[in-house]
């Protein structure tokens, strides 16, 4: 409606409460109203996600389990403007994080890629779901992560780095961390690794503390 034509847009302008102002209900308008294709029983979930990408033969969704299990599923026409067949949304492929992934999110720049944070095992794992590489990539573990609930993965654009933000729930803080060498690709050129001598796998660039309990976080870097 916003982006298509713009009578589609204007009809939105009328905003309101009322059945017939935007957003309409579903009695008004019963075509954008959502409809279950198939039901799969996966065991205590936790968190889901899916690809932005792949369409009805590559795109997939994962689905977390308390136990740390992430079951990947094809989608089939979900993922497409095909009609959606019930028979093409399956499970193809299982792999194990850690406990209680409390929230699953994407790794900006890799399709595939996810992280999950793992609040049982006060761990972010990041984890690959193609077909071909299905499995764990890293797994930062800290003694400072008390209790992550939440995180997401910074926007840096000039001066390059793989930065994750985490929210840290009963620790009443958030905490960065560097998991990529620092590229200052617009200034220069120079390169630097993470920790003391530049060979460590992650590095913490700090922490913030907060009075109440931080359950999420949101940035975006706008140029």
């Amino acid at each position: 409606m916003y982006f298509t034509s713009e009578e589609n847009f204007q009809k939105t302008r009328d905003l309101g409460d009322a059945p017939k102002q935007w957003p309409y209900t579903f009695d008004v308008d019963p075509s954008w109203k959502p409809f279950v294709v198939k039901t799969i029983d996966v065991p205590q979930p936790t968190a889901v996600i899916a690809t932005m990408t792949g369409g009805a033969n590559k795109a997939r969704a994962c689905i977390a389990s308390l136990d740390g299990t992430i079951n990947v599923f094809q989608v089939g026409g979900l993922a497409s403007e095909a009609v959606a067949n019930p028979a093409e949304i399956m499970p193809v492929g299982k792999l194990t994080v850690g406990r209680n992934p409390v929230q699953l999110t994407y790794q900006k720049g890799k399709p595939y890629m996810f992280i999950a944070v793992c609040r049982g095992d006060r761990g972010i794992v990041w984890f690959n779901c193609s077909d071909n590489d299905a499995g764990v990539v890293r797994t930062l573990r800290d003694s400072r992560l008390i209790d992550p609930v939440y995180a997401e993965v910074a926007d840096t654009h000039g001066v390059n780095a793989g930065v994750i933000t985490v929210a840290d729930f009963k620790g009443k803080k958030i905490l960065n961390y560097r998991y990529t060498p620092l590229h200052f690709a617009t200034q220069g050129g120079a390169k630097y690794g993470m920790g003391k001598d530049g060979t460590d796998d992650f590095e913490c660039g700090g922490v913030m503390e907060f009075q109440g309990f931080p359950f999420g976080v949101s940035a975006s870097n706008v140029n």
